[in-house]
């Protein structure tokens, strides 16, 4: 039986290639962790949006000229999935990274639309996107998982007691 304050870990598969494995954790333990608060190159990524989200509705309501209904229709697009993105932020939801894989698909169309910021917005996108998919930092974070190593059999360098994010 299960103690109500016991932590239980959940491991996954091995990685053929490099003997990595997921170890999933609970929500609070996650964010007790200071692995899975919003650190530097979170604060970048959301400054990224918010950069995006402003670009949009300046491009929306005339202040730079969008050619085409797609273009118009890109940039709405844009402006919902930063929105969104930027409440999973807030939230640490594990929707973010799927709505980030999206906002990539998006800019890569504004790209194709012609303009300039369309690239830019489309590889700063695929940067982000990746830190997201790829960051222990972003795992943690978003989808309350860290990889463990060949030879590691506890929760790494996690701290023996955790708190809920917020308590000290």
């Amino acid at each position: 039986m299960i103690e109500k304050n016991e932590i239980t870990f959940e491991r996954g598969d091995l990685d053929p290639s490099t003997g990595a494995q997921w170890v999933y954790v609970p929500r609070h333990v996650a964010h007790g962790h200071r692995l899975g608060r919003v650190g530097g190159l979170m604060w970048g990524a959301i400054l990224y949006y918010l950069s995006v989200a402003l670009f949009s509705i300046a491009a929306l309501t005339g202040y730079y000229p969008i050619e085409n209904f797609f273009g118009v229709l890109i940039h709405g697009v844009l402006l919902i999935l930063t929105v969104l993105i930027l409440l999973g932020f807030a939230i640490r939801g594990q929707a973010t990274v799927m709505f980030a894989a999206v906002h990539f698909a998006a800019s890569v169309a504004l790209a194709l639309t012609g303009p300039f910021t369309g690239v830019v917005a489309g590889g700063m996108s695929f940067l982000v996107m990746f830190y997201l998919l790829d960051s222990d930092r972003a795992n943690l974070t978003f989808r309350h998982r860290y990889r463990s190593w060949p030879g590691e059999n506890s929760a790494g360098r996690a701290p023996a007691q955790t708190h809920n994010a917020g308590e000290n």
